[in-house]
């Protein structure tokens, strides 16, 4: 017998029940314009619905081992835990005022929205991806580090360890190196670099799992003076440069204005917008699931106008 065909989820459909779970009936939802109640899906889960739609479709139907979501668990209950995840990541919310929203238990709230993290955390597998073909383009990508705040990790020799001191937060913080493409709006590559005194901007781009090895032969990342010493030795990194012509200038600075509107894109989610109380282990996963939704966001904007026409 042939296995049953998973229930797929529209862009509609995911709104209308993350507003339900949110406690804003039918006829709140009908007397308010569609932009009104995009917004509050938004500010409550994070992507557009029909983005969450599409994350949720690719968790029920991935190759990747550790994002497939098992038949048995994409019924609409489970639906319920993936935007419980969601709004985990968006608000950042204690376990308590989590399980009141969605009118589950504590221990429901703490597992299952874990549960969906990790698994959307592990679409970055498919998601960030560096592509093969770079179409003869000089400069193909922008780069940077970027911080984020945690908790004082403790430490059972010192009280505290420079390792996690974060200059630009002046307290312990995690960095992180990202390289956005500039010519698709996608990320094509982010590494975890640990704590942010751990590594400079020039020693993860150098690290083996850093963007240095990636880099195709005569070819450049724009990038601030943070990545200097590069410059001299090899000329991947390409800074700002009173020599360059203006419109070369325009480029670059057009380049870095994006970057760090990505950025800011990241940090609209209350998991990574201010200190982040778990363990500093869970920091990467919560910063990929992020990731993988803004990857999202960042695709498709049109498609949903039409998807979105009936509400």
């Amino acid at each position: 017998m042939a296995a049953a065909a998973i229930p797929t989820w529209t862009g509609v459909q995911m709104m209308v029940f993350g507003l339900e779970l949110l406690h804003v009936d039918e006829a709140t939802r009908n007397r308010r314009y569609l932009s009104t109640n995009l917004t509050t899906f938004k500010n409550h889960y994070g992507p557009h619905p029909y983005h969450a739609a599409r994350v949720w479709q690719e968790l029920c139907t991935s190759d990747t081992v550790q994002a497939k979501v098992p038949e048995r668990f994409t019924t609409k209950r489970h639906v319920k835990y993936f935007l419980m995840a969601l709004n985990f990541l968006k608000e950042y919310k204690r376990v308590r005022p989590l399980a009141t929203t969605f009118s589950v238990n504590r221990e429901t709230a703490g597992e299952w929205s874990w549960y969906f993290v990790y698994r959307i955390s592990a679409l970055k597998a498919t998601t960030i991806t560096w592509p093969g073909n770079w179409q003869g383009h000089i400069y193909i990508v922008s780069l940077d580090g970027t911080d984020f705040e945690i908790q004082e990790p403790t430490d059972p020799v010192m009280r505290k360890a420079k390792i996690w001191f974060s200059k630009k937060h002046d307290g312990p913080g995690v960095t992180y190196e990202i390289a956005m493409h500039l010519w698709e709006d996608r990320c094509v590559h982010a590494f975890y670099t640990g704590g942010s005194g751990a590594m400079n901007d020039m020693g993860a781009f150098r690290h083996p799992r850093g963007l240095k090895n990636k880099m195709p032969y005569g070819t450049k990342a724009i990038a601030d003076k943070g990545y200097r010493g590069e410059e001299v030795d090899d000329g991947i990194i390409s800074l700002h440069n009173l020599l360059d012509s203006d419109e070369v200038r325009t480029f670059k600075s057009r380049a870095r204005a994006r970057h760090e509107n990505f950025n800011g894109r990241l940090k609209r989610y209350g998991v990574l917008e201010g200190t982040f109380r778990h363990h500093v282990d869970k920091h990467e996963t919560c910063f990929n699931a992020v990731l993988v939704l803004c990857q999202y966001e960042m695709g498709g904007a049109l498609e949903h106008r039409t998807i979105l026409s009936d509400v």
